[in-house]
């Protein structure tokens, strides 16, 4: 259909037009030998019109601005106007040597017959004005109903009311035309001779249907609206889903088909949501990850490289004066490099706890355990180095009564300790260090508080980080004991906590299961 309409030049188009005038002609004229003289008049009046109707919806729309086409189309209006005119003329003329009865023998010559030249202008050419107009507005209509599902259920409304009129205005023109003849005749001769009444009937059909069809269209237009208006909701909202606004939500209006779609894809878009956060955080989870695992590369290569260095240092001197008489500071330097020594030893043994505990497969044996005991312990042991270095004051403050809790001494130990050096190295001389030991109804809990620099409020969520140092600490360490005391805590099924202000210092909280008491 598409290679149908608008497809032929304008050359074209007149030799179509000429041809099928000549058809007509012939078939009217035919007709017209067995009802009479008013067949071939009446034949006369509607092959024009019908030809120019044929040349309006073939011939090829101008290309360029819209006064061109408006020239273009004008031309073609004056010129084929006068060339279906002519043609209708010399057949009409033909016609009469024949002595049949034309438009022509009505008005041979005179002012008549100028008239009836200029009727028939004027009536090919609005056929034509006519037929390209409804043509075009045709096609744009289609355009619109293919493209916007709102046009075509508004079309598909409108052809059914006209579907529903078109019986009553067949069942009129039967009773005209049946009142019409007065005798038997073939069809097309009957139709023919009626050709005034049909032009009565469809003029009065095509100003019924032009005035109804404006409501018509109002009503299946906003009946449309009410549907499609849903429709297009769901569209933006796919739209905005797809353009990562994963909260868009449809309000789901009605109980129909739509409805449930609407409700369909609320849910849809419920799940991509959660899909779409956890593929997110299971995505800045791996990049956590993978920045901890440089930063853990990075801080142990700085980590061990400083004793390494101590230690090749003091051995390259040694060596050096091995064969001669030893320095006097042979025993310092072997102190200093057992001290090396030993903190390597330290470091490599808190990364392997750490790395075991992370895949759980560190080894403790929980039981009943009196923490103050520990505690104790660890302060005797610590506080009188802390006071030797660096004149800070560690005590302890014990429960009154046992705090028994369901842990591995030795772990439980060593977080003590890390908690108990940590404190110290972050403490002025002059400062307190405080342990103490508090039972609550589930857990025991082990607090250490300081009276050192403290920690800002920013940096405090990422003490427990490994090889994470303040920016203000003022001493030295691995950065690993505080990450080992989480790790060996929540190991044990226990938790940790801090709070601290800045220059007035800081405490730590480890909370361990207490044990039952049989």
């Amino acid at each position: 259909m598409k290679r149908w309409w608008f497809n032929t030049s304008f050359l074209r188009t007149v030799c179509e037009a000429v041809l099928l005038i000549i058809v007509l002609r012939v078939v009217v004229f035919l007709a017209a030998g067995q009802s009479g003289s008013s067949t071939l008049l009446a034949g006369d009046l509607l092959i024009g019109p019908l030809c120019a109707g044929w040349a309006a919806v073939r011939m090829r729309v101008p290309n360029g601005t819209w006064l061109r086409q408006l020239t273009g189309e004008s031309l073609a209006v004056v010129v084929l106007g006068v060339v279906l005119t002519s043609v209708m003329l010399m057949a009409a003329l033909g016609g009469s040597y024949l002595d049949a009865p034309t438009i022509v023998s009505l008005s041979p010559f005179g002012w008549d017959a100028l008239l009836t030249v200029a009727a028939l202008l004027v009536l090919h050419s609005g056929a034509y004005v006519a037929a390209r107009c409804g043509a075009r507005v045709w096609v744009v209509w289609q355009k619109l109903r293919h493209t916007r599902y709102l046009w075509s259920l508004t079309n598909t409304i409108l052809l059914a009311a006209l579907l529903a009129v078109a019986p009553l205005a067949l069942l009129l023109a039967n009773v005209l035309l049946a009142s019409a003849t007065t005798q038997p005749a073939g069809l097309l001769s009957v139709l023919l001779g009626n050709i005034p009444v049909l032009l009565v009937l469809m003029a009065l059909t095509v100003t019924g249907v032009l005035c109804v069809l404006p409501a018509a269209f109002i009503i299946a237009f906003f009946s449309a609206r009410r549907f499609t208006r849903r429709l297009e909701t769901l569209t933006h909202a796919t739209s905005a889903l797809r353009n990562k606004q994963y909260d868009t939500r449809i309000a789901v209006t009605g109980v129909d088909e739509v409805a449930q779609l609407q409700h369909t894809f609320n849910a849809m878009a419920v799940d991509l949501e959660h899909a779409i956060y956890d593929v997110q955080a299971e995505r800045d989870a791996v990049q956590t990850l993978l920045d901890q695992r440089r930063q853990l590369i990075a801080n142990v290569s700085h980590e061990l490289r400083t004793p390494v260095a101590t230690l090749r240092g003091y051995l390259d001197s040694t060596v050096d004066h091995w064969n001669g008489v030893p320095p006097t500071t042979l025993q310092q330097d072997l102190l200093v490099m057992q001290h090396e020594t030993m903190r390597l030893h330290t470091l490599i043994d808190d990364l392997f706890t750490l790395a075991r505990a992370e895949v759980h497969e560190l080894e403790y044996r929980p039981q009943s355990t009196d923490v103050n005991v520990i505690v104790q312990r660890c302060v005797e042991a610590v506080a009188p180095q802390a006071w030797q270095h660096t004149k800070v004051d560690v005590v302890a403050d014990l429960a009154p009564l046992q705090a028994h809790a369901q842990v591995d001494a030795a772990r439980t130990e060593q977080i003590i300790f890390n908690l108990l050096h940590n404190a110290v190295r972050h403490t002025p001389p002059g400062g307190i260090v405080a342990a103490s030991v508090q039972l609550n109804t589930n857990t025991v809990d082990i607090v250490v508080r300081d009276t050192g620099e403290g920690i800002a409020p920013e940096e405090l969520p990422h003490v427990w980080e490994r090889f994470y140092r303040a920016k203000n600490a003022s001493g030295s360490g691995s950065g690993l004991g505080l990450a080992l005391v989480k790790e060996l805590a929540e190991t044990m099924g226990g938790s940790i906590g801090a709070d601290s202000v800045l220059g007035e210092g800081s405490r730590f909280i480890v909370r361990l299961p207490r044990a039952a008491t049989g």
